[in-house]
């Protein structure tokens, strides 16, 4: 049976105006111009024109851009990761289904750019894509959830090129566990978040490199718990992203505001600490 885990409402929020109507190289030269830069997706007030926001840290400027790619009905934002030369991918799922109604078309990837991302291969119906993240080999590894966001959930690759999921058996995850929020250290170091029936989210180290000795799968190594004020998160975050620096940035809605705000992250305490208001769903560095 499967078991639903609590999941955040996203919100959204209207833009007045956009900056270009093209991605292209964007992301390359905001960086350029005025260095480390977070970038955030979400939709305009309508609730279908997907809109990306390039946030600078240091000063707290933002550039809307209005990258001429849309949702369709019941379709949700479900991952957002950066590609090279400047791209990035917005990953979706179909929205959870009502009484009487659909769960909508398959999740799908989007691309910023003009080049389009294949339909994905090899993926159920009401499986979906959770979290997306463009690993520094450059592979597009994935979080699935096997039925409308709800456990169970796989780990798999997906070929950016034919659009094919390839499911990895080299790592179990736990039936009754919610996985997700994909990122990754200048390192190599793959993190996430951890989310079952009887607490908040955790934080977890999604270890390749270090097999267990017993199976030879790789290991899921829970660092801390997160929590804000000192208190235990009770949702899951909305999303996570590593700077270039290893800093790493959660973005979350802790006080049920609806409105999501940023937040940095102590790793090995798993303690966030409240930055500004950053309305968005998903966030990611380029690389």
């Amino acid at each position: 049976m499967n078991l639903r885990i609590r999941r955040r409402r996203f919100g959204q929020i209207a833009i007045a105006s956009a900056a270009a109507t093209a991605l292209g190289s964007f992301a390359k030269r905001t960086l350029a111009q005025t260095g480390p830069i977070l970038y955030g997706v979400t939709v305009d007030s309508t609730g279908t024109n997907l809109i990306i926001q390039a946030l600078n840290l240091a000063t707290g400027n933002l550039l809307p851009t209005n990258i001429q790619r849309k949702l369709e009905t019941n379709e949700r934002i479900s991952g957002f990761t950066s590609l090279p030369n400047g791209r990035f991918a917005i990953a979706t799922g179909p929205a959870t289904s009502l009484p009487g109604r659909g769960v909508g078309r398959r999740s799908r990837l989007i691309s910023s750019s003009a080049q389009n991302l294949p339909e994905p291969q090899g993926l159920d119906a009401n499986a979906a894509f959770e979290s997306i993240l463009n690993t520094t080999d450059n592979r597009l590894l994935s979080i699935v959830s096997l039925n409308q966001g709800t456990p169970p959930f796989r780990f798999a690759n997906v070929d950016r090129q034919s659009g094919r999921v390839t499911y990895l058996s080299d790592i179990d995850l736990r039936p009754n566990r919610r996985y997700s929020n994909l990122s990754q250290s200048p390192k190599g170091n793959i993190y996430g978040t951890l989310l079952g029936p009887d607490g908040g989210p955790t934080l977890v180290q999604f270890d390749f490199a270090n097999r267990s000795i017993v199976t030879g799968k790789a290991k899921i190594i829970p660092i801390a718990q997160l929590t804000y004020n000192k208190r235990p998160l009770f949702n899951d975050v909305a999303s996570l992203a590593l700077s270039p620096s290893n800093q790493l940035f959660a973005l979350a809605d802790p006080t049920y505001e609806g409105t999501n705000s940023l937040f940095s992250v102590n790793i090995q305490t798993g303690e966030m600490t409240f930055l500004r208001k950053f309305a968005v769903q998903k966030i990611t560095f380029t690389r």
